[in-house]
């Protein structure tokens, strides 16, 4: 808990006192982890990756291989790390990796927390399942998506429907409804998304010099009207998104 309470004292723009006083912890924590790796390696010796069961094979001990892994690593990095600042060059990307590591420790806090392993093991084994929901959930994003380019398409911008959030494309579409499928203004959206306005194009046809996308230079900007679609269909996203796909990510859990 220690570490992980220094670890979150890293802040950007931080003085050069601070970031010396944050590495002598680190240093301090590093041999700390390094002796308990030891100590407990010479007590348990072959058990030290193994836990006995009430079977008659020993398991591994994944919290104690994630342990060695992770304290090896980090004196891995912290050699090199010296060896390049030795030579003078840059550090790049051994610093990253050195601070993937320091992350990695606050998984620590779970060895010895009975509680939360089992949470832990419950996540994992409930993962099948939530894979199978994430590719229908995927699916259902798809099939509203291409639902909406169809119908909203050639909706001009108004109010909520803008270069950020229309049907124009399949990509925009696919992050107007991943907003909406966390409740943000879908309803102000499909209001906006069903009005008409002054000189709209009721009937658009495709003409190769209206503007389809952002990018699009020196084109004529889509006038087509809204739609009274916008109601079933949003209504139909919310319902199916929101309460159904949320209710078996529950059930799943």
């Amino acid at each position: 808990c220690a570490n992980v309470f220094i670890m979150t004292l890293t802040y950007f723009t931080e003085s050069e006192a601070m970031s010396d006083a944050q590495f002598v912890f680190n240093m301090i924590f590093v041999c700390v982890f390094n002796g308990e790796l030891v100590i407990k390696a010479i007590g348990l010796r072959r058990s030290y990756f193994l836990v006995r069961t009430k079977r008659t094979d020993d398991v591994r001990d994944w919290w104690n291989i994630f342990d060695f892994v992770l304290i090896v690593g980090t004196d891995i990095i912290l050699v090199l790390l010296a060896c390049v600042k030795h030579k003078g060059t840059r550090l790049g990307s051994l610093t990253l990796v050195m601070r993937g590591f320091r992350i990695l420790r606050i998984v620590r806090v779970l060895e010895g927390q009975e509680g939360l392993q089992r949470l832990v093991a419950t996540l994992i084994h409930t993962l099948p399942g939530m894979l199978n929901m994430i590719g229908l959930l995927i699916l259902v994003f798809c099939i509203f998506a291409v639902m909406g380019m169809q119908l909203f398409a050639s909706v001009s911008y108004r109010g909520d429907v803008n270069s950020h959030a229309n049907f124009r494309t399949f990509s925009n579409a696919w992050m107007v409804l991943f907003r909406f499928s966390t409740g943000e203004n879908f309803n102000g959206y499909m209001h906006d998304m069903s009005k008409d306005h002054s000189g709209c194009d009721h009937m658009y046809d495709y003409d190769p010099k209206d503007c389809h996308t952002e990018e699009d230079l020196e084109c004529n900007p889509l006038n087509g009207c809204g739609t009274l679609y916008s109601f079933p269909f949003f209504l139909a996203f919310q319902i199916v998104v929101m309460y159904l796909m949320v209710n078996l990510f529950i059930a799943i859990m």
